[in-house]
């Protein structure tokens, strides 16, 4: 009761797309998997891809979303020139970290408190090519996941771990996934 919740997937445009200066402009409701197809085809992607394809941009940016490989590329915000934001007090606002640095940082991570996000503009990277090689190594606990992501995040495109987190007899065992474009 008394709360709200607002599907914007059907707000999913592409607005507006500048090859020469790396960067699209799209509506918050636009998915990872539609956008990624968009890009890719033109030889682009966003730096900052979560595992979930169905996820939408305006999503990425609540959550400050990260992607597969965080030590080189950060968070979502990292790649975010700006926003459109509606505020039923406030109205429809640009948002950018330049102008508005406050409302900006709020609303990167802050989960829809501060507003809707109507739209994005986007920084996008040249895409290094058409296929990604991973591999996966097997690691023991925790400690060990740590020491190797340090190892092995300087020489690969993407790094991650997935690890156990249940107390149920496996604490910590997972494996580090790294891969590189070609």
């Amino acid at each position: 009761d008394g709360n709200t919740s607002i599907d914007t997937r059907s707000f999913n445009r592409i607005l507006s797309f500048n090859p020469s200066k790396s960067e699209i402009e799209v509506e918050a409701g636009i998915s990872l998997h539609k956008l990624f197809a968009f890009t890719s085809s033109n030889g682009f992607y966003l730096a900052v891809q979560p595992g979930y394809p169905a996820i939408t941009i305006g999503g990425c940016i609540a959550a400050d979303a990260h992607g597969k490989n965080p030590y080189k590329n950060g968070t979502f915000s990292n790649h975010l020139i700006g926003f459109k934001l509606y505020h039923p007090d406030y109205g429809t606002r640009w948002i950018d970290s330049n102008n508005n640095p406050e409302l900006f940082n709020l609303t990167c991570g802050g989960l829809g408190l501060t507003g809707i996000i109507l739209s994005a503009k986007l920084k996008l990277l040249p895409l290094k090519g058409s296929s990604v090689n991973m591999s996966r190594q097997k690691v023991n606990s925790l400690i060990e996941s740590y020491y190797l992501l340090r190892e092995v995040t300087g020489s690969n495109d993407f790094a991650y771990t997935w690890n156990n987190g249940s107390v149920l007899g496996k604490f910590g065992k997972g494996d580090i996934i790294t891969g590189n474009f070609s």
